[in-house]
């Protein structure tokens, strides 16, 4: 199900209270670098899994740095990965939090949900389970992720239904994608489930050469176009096109996100960050007193950079708010041109009003 309006309005407030004291009550743990799948473009994406789980956290460790997030302020949490569901503990990492009384999120690729879990989160709810959609049959599956996993994925999505857990649908485009939008969004409407389409892929960690796995203009907005046909919204191209840029001169300070202003990310390997797509500073908490940890990455924040052309821009409020891709992270001085070239575009095929 779906939050209701009070609980969001509450939500929103709880943010705002917490941004003012820059109190942590977020947090997104990555429990594991292994996956189950092979997904091209994932971010974590580590390919030695034997040496993964040698490097990734330990049961006690994650507890600990669960006690000191709650400590802290730690409210809500998403548990993620790699692929979360792949750590044999994860059922005792996921109740030490769920008895804490924080609010859960799992975000896992779906096809490792068995009876037994859809057993298992009944009796202990999260507020969501987010899977990952990389396809609606197997060519699709295997384009993206290596892997034949569509019939897995499938099965978990009705079980789920079927059980009433609260669940989403997360499509991210891809250029390995792109052939099979359509189907991906066809699916979801078909099946009347709730679901979040991405706009955004982060940056890989590894310095693997690898295919570029990023969606070109072209095909952006292709799969934009595809998205809001399918949900019958009437698209009207716009004829007059203003340029991007509010004419700024210098620049903004203090990330417009919560990113290391009310949330943090943990690494599987035990570094927080800001979040997955800002993962400058990187602090050690196994090293690094967790408070003290904190302080850096809420002080990088505070202090960031954001690009001087986006204030005023006519774009500012249909343009992403994430420096990582309106510029480069935490010093973002300039937007990026392909990004404003890109926020016109979608505005002139009447993709995104103003």
């Amino acid at each position: 199900m779906e939050e209701t309006k009070t609980n969001m309005s509450f939500r929103k407030s709880l943010e705002i209270q917490a941004k003012n004291t820059n109190t942590p009550i977020g947090a997104t743990f990555e429990l594991t670098g292994r996956c189950n799948l092979d997904c091209k473009m994932c971010y974590v994406h580590v390919l030695d899994a034997g040496e993964a789980k040698k490097k990734e956290l330990s049961t006690q460790q994650w507890m600990r740095i669960f006690d000191s997030a709650y400590e802290m302020g730690l409210l809500i949490a998403r548990l993620t990965g790699g692929e979360c569901l792949l750590r044999r503990d994860f059922k005792e990492l996921y109740l030490y939090l769920w008895n804490k009384g924080v609010k859960l999120t799992v975000l896992t690729n779906g096809s490792l949900i068995s009876e037994d879990y859809v057993a298992f989160f009944s009796k202990y709810r999260p507020e969501k389970i987010q899977i990952s959609l990389y396809g609606s049959n197997d060519d699709g599956y295997e384009a993206v992720t290596g892997k034949r996993s569509f019939k897995k994925v499938e099965d978990a999505i009705l079980k789920l239904k079927q059980a009433r857990l609260p669940f989403k649908l997360a499509v991210t485009g891809s250029r390995f994608m792109e052939p099979h939008f359509a189907g991906i969004l066809q699916y979801i409407k078909d099946g009347g489930y709730p679901f979040v389409v991405n706009g955004a892929l982060f940056d890989t960690r590894d310095s693997i050469a690898r295919e570029d796995y990023r969606q070109t203009e072209d095909g952006y907005v292709a799969s934009e176009r595809e998205h809001q046909r399918i949900m019958g919204v009437e698209i009207v191209p716009n004829a007059v096109v203003p340029e991007a840029g509010g004419g700024g001169t210098e620049v903004g300070v203090g990330l417009p996100c919560t990113a290391g202003r009310i949330r943090y990310l943990i690494t599987w390997d035990g570094y927080m960050t800001p979040c997955q797509a800002i993962t400058e500073p990187r602090v050690d908490v196994l090293k690094c007193d967790y408070r003290e940890a904190w302080k850096t990455i809420n002080a990088a924040a505070l202090d960031a950079h954001t690009p001087m052309e986006c204030k005023g821009c006519v774009y500012e409020k249909q343009c992403t708010a994430c420096p990582a891709i309106r510029g480069g992270g935490l010093s973002c001085d300039h937007c990026k041109p392909a990004r404003c070239a890109l926020t016109k575009r979608l505005y002139a095929e009447g993709l995104i009003q103003i």
